[in-house]
């Protein structure tokens, strides 16, 4: 009697089923036959030994994910370690590089003040040198149709006989013809150089600023005056709107010049 009841409660309960809204929709999709949950006793202790086996399976899952877990600790632990000493040893190749750049930088700076610093003393050497050049060849000035700078200056007094004496101051040194730009004053005296201290010469005068440039003479051949002083071991010259004439077109200019002159024996 108790199987007759349990198989009308089963079919009681298959019967509401059948007849819930959405069986419909289930049956359209062919899922037709949705069984029941088990009633056999074996089928009861089947399902039973399963379900065990799957806790005893969780169980054996569990240590397998404790040790992932432990493993990728580790391996985390190790990479942060690595980490740290990837970062110190950047650290350090950035300090080391930096400490390099300052030597580098201290380094050139000293070079740079050394040398300027030997620029400098050879900027002194050239000057003084220049300046005893000027001392042993003199120097002179003179306002042509443009002021012109020459780099030596001679004065010298050549006894052509007992009467006459002939004065020349000029830019180059006997037997030297190619030296430009070149002057020449030349006049007529008594008496030695340290005489002229003080005096006024009537010279003639001649100059050339290339080798086949314009000449430049005194004007109507009027003799230009030339001033003369002594100035230690050196005789100073000089002279004033003195008007010159351009040999080659004729045109006229007011001249000044300043000699400072070396002595020659």
């Amino acid at each position: 009697m108790p199987l007759v009841k349990k198989s009308c409660a089963r079919a009681t309960i298959r019967q509401e089923w059948m007849t819930f809204p959405f069986s419909s929709r289930i049956r359209a999709n062919g899922l037709m036959n949705i069984p029941t949950p088990p009633t056999h006793p074996v089928v009861w202790l089947l399902s039973l030994s399963l379900l065990v086996g799957l806790i005893f399976q969780c169980g054996c899952s569990k240590e397998d994910m404790d040790k992932m877990a432990s493993k990728v600790k580790d391996s985390a632990s190790e990479f942060s370690e690595k980490s740290s000493e990837a970062l110190e040893k950047a650290k350090k190749g950035a300090k080391d590089a930096s400490a390099k750049i300052k030597e580098a930088a201290s380094e050139f700076k000293d070079k740079t003040s050394e040398t300027m610093s030997t620029l400098k003393d050879k900027a002194t050497e050239l000057a003084s040198d220049a300046g005893n050049l000027v001392s042993l060849n003199g120097s002179a000035e003179i306002t042509l149709d443009e002021p012109t700078k020459f780099s030596a200056s001679y004065i010298r007094i050549i006894e052509l006989n007992e009467t006459t004496t002939v004065l020349q101051i000029k830019s180059y040194k006997d037997g030297i013809t190619n030296s430009f730009p070149s002057f020449l004053l030349q006049g007529s005296v008594e008496g030695p150089i340290e005489s002229l201290h003080g005096k006024t010469i009537p010279c003639q005068f001649y100059a050339q600023k290339a080798v086949d440039g314009d000449v430049w003479k005194n004007a109507n051949g009027q003799l230009i005056p030339v001033q003369f002083a002594k100035l230690d071991d050196n005789m100073s010259a000089s002279f004033a709107n003195a008007m010159l004439v351009n040999t080659a077109n004729g045109s006229q200019s007011a001249a000044t010049a300043i000699f400072d002159c070396v002595v020659l024996e």
